[in-house]
C-alpha cells in the first residue's frame, strides 16, 4: 500500500530517512531504512568471526546467513520494517536465546542495541502499539522491548563476569 508521495506516513518517512552527512552502500538492508543508527544485517554479519558495526559494537556471525542468529536478526528487521512489531519482538527474543546458547556477548550486545532502537522507533511511529513505552506505562507495565534489552544486558554481564572468574582461576 503506497500513500500520496506528497504526504508520506511516519513509517515511510522513517524508513527513507538517512542523515545527509552519512553515505550508505547500495546493499544496506531494512535497518538502514528504518533508522540511521540501527546496524543493517550486512554491517552485523561479517566474513570473519567478528566485525565492528558502525556503532563500534563487534558481533560474531557469518555473512552467508548460515547461523540461526543471523537469520533471526535479518527476520527481525524485516518484520519490524513491515510493521509487525510483536513478531519483531519475538524474533529478537529468539535471537537472544541463540546468543545465549553460544555464550556470544557480542551478539547479546547487538540484541540489546536493536531492542533499544526498535523501542525508540516504536515510541515515535506507533505509540498506540500495546508494547510502546507509553501504552505499557498506562497499564503499569514495562515494554517487552525494554525487558528484552535488560535481559540481553544482564546475560552479557553474567557471561563476562564468569569469563573473568575463570581467567583468574586459571592464571598461576
Amino acid at each position: 500500500m503506497t500513500s500520496d508521495p506528497r504526504h508520506p506516513t511516519r513509517l515511510e518517512t522513517a524508513m527513507t530517512h538517512t542523515p545527509p552527512q552519512e553515505t550508505r552502500p547500495a546493499g544496506t538492508m531494512f535497518a538502514a531504512r528504518i533508522s540511521p543508527t540501527l546496524p543493517s544485517i550486512q554491517q552485523t554479519a561479517s566474513s570473519g568471526t567478528q566485525k565492528a558495526t558502525h556503532t563500534g559494537a563487534p558481533m560474531a556471525a557469518e555473512s552467508d546467513m548460515s547461523t540461526p542468529f543471523v537469520r533471526l536478526m535479518f527476520l527481525n528487521r524485516e518484520v519490524f520494517a513491515s510493521g509487525h512489531y510483536y513478531m519483531a519482538y519475538c524474533t529478537l527474543a529468539a535471537a537472544l536465546h541463540e546468543a545465549l546458547e553460544r555464550d556470544d556477548t557480542e551478539a547479546l550486545f547487538a540484541v540489546e542495541r536493536v531492542a533499544e532502537e526498535q523501542l525508540f522507533l516504536l515510541d515515535r511511529m506507533a505509540p498506540q502499539f500495546a508494547d510502546s513505552t507509553t501504552a505499557a506505562a498506562v497499564r503499569g507495565q514495562v515494554s517487552l522491548f525494554t525487558i528484552l534489552a535488560h535481559q540481553a544486558h544482564a546475560h552479557r554481564q553474567l557471561i563476562e563476569a564468569q569469563r573473568r572468574r575463570q581467567k583468574r582461576f586459571l592464571e598461576p
